[in-house]
C-alpha cells in the first residue's frame, strides 16, 4: 500500500535543515542577505521542488541510481535558470 507523497513541513527533520538561517548554501554561494518575503518565496520554491521529486522515488527499481539521476537534473535545473536570468538581465540592460 503506498502512502502517498510526503510533505515537507516545519516540523520535518528535512526542513529546518534545508529551510533554516542555515540555508546559506555551505558552499557559500549565496551570500546576499534576503528580505523575510524573499526567504518564504525560496522557502516555497524548495518545497515545491522537494515535494515534485516524492513519486520519483517512489516509481523506481533503484533508489541510488533515482537520486543520483536526480542530482543531476537539479544541476541541470540550476544552468537552466542562470541562462534564463543572463538573458532577463541582458534584456533589461538593452
Amino acid at each position: 500500500m503506498n502512502p502517498g507523497p510526503r510533505r515537507v513541513s516545519e516540523e520535518n527533520a528535512l526542513g529546518p535543515r534545508l529551510l533554516g538561517p542555515s540555508a546559506r548554501y555551505q558552499e557559500g554561494l549565496l551570500t546576499m542577505n534576503h528580505t523575510a518575503e524573499q526567504q518564504d518565496v525560496r522557502e516555497r520554491f524548495v518545497i515545491a521542488l522537494i515535494e515534485a521529486t516524492y513519486p520519483l522515488k517512489q516509481e523506481t527499481v533503484d533508489p541510488e541510481v533515482t537520486q543520483e539521476l536526480l542530482i543531476e537534473a537539479a544541476d541541470l535545473l540550476r544552468e537552466h535558470l542562470q541562462a534564463e536570468l543572463a538573458e532577463l538581465r541582458q534584456e533589461q540592460s538593452d
